[in-house]
């Protein structure tokens, strides 16, 4: 096993107390607790940078969520995180569509980060898991366990999906590492982008 799935593994006990709390947990404090993690699977979280810029498109100010370094500072491992969940305070939740093409957008932009392991870590509520799973939305290929290509031609025509979905002129191919049933209503997904 990996140590980014090995770190994602051992944050599960702690990531399932947190979300059986009333406490309030965000997709920040979520990638905080898994570099935790890391740190205790042997990660020198000294080499582990957060919003560390994009190699390919840091002119737009664009970031990478957490970069891992080798000892000569060289990025090694690129972590996009993505959480989506129902906001406990708004009856209302972003549109289905557009929590997917915001994840497809982390795909791509690791697609274009060259010459370092990739990894997406997904955290999501029942609701958003069943939406990926549903076959009449065009994204369930995406769960399965073997390697799948995403391409322009293979995503949904959805406008909001594409409107958020980011370029996919150049496909990437992807394979689900794990799929964790976290309990409360949660599931955890890490995928490898391998292309």
């Amino acid at each position: 096993m990996d140590v980014v799935t090995q770190g994602i593994s051992g944050a599960i006990p702690l990531l399932e107390r947190r979300l059986e709390s009333q406490e309030k947990f965000n997709e920040h404090k979520f990638r905080c607790l898994v570099i935790q993690v890391l740190h205790e699977v042997g990660v020198d979280v000294a080499r582990v940078k957060l919003e560390y810029p994009h190699p390919a498109n840091s002119r737009k100010g664009q970031r990478t969520d957490a970069v891992m370094l080798d000892a000569n500072g060289v990025p090694k491992t690129a972590i996009e995180f993505k959480y989506h969940r129902k906001s406990p305070n708004s009856n209302s939740d972003t549109p289905h569509a557009e929590n997917a093409g915001e994840l497809l957008a982390d795909f791509a932009k690791l697609r274009d980060s060259p010459n370092v392991r990739r990894f997406v870590v997904y955290l999501t509520d029942g609701e958003m898991f069943r939406y990926f799973n549903n076959p009449n939305n065009g994204l369930s290929r995406l769960l399965a366990p073997m390697e799948q290509e995403i391409s322009d031609r293979s995503l949904p025509r959805t406008k909001t999906l594409r409107r958020h979905a980011g370029d996919w002129s150049v496909p990437a191919r992807t394979r689900v590492k794990c799929v964790w049933d976290l309990g409360s209503n949660h599931w955890l997904v890490v995928w490898q982008v391998l292309s």
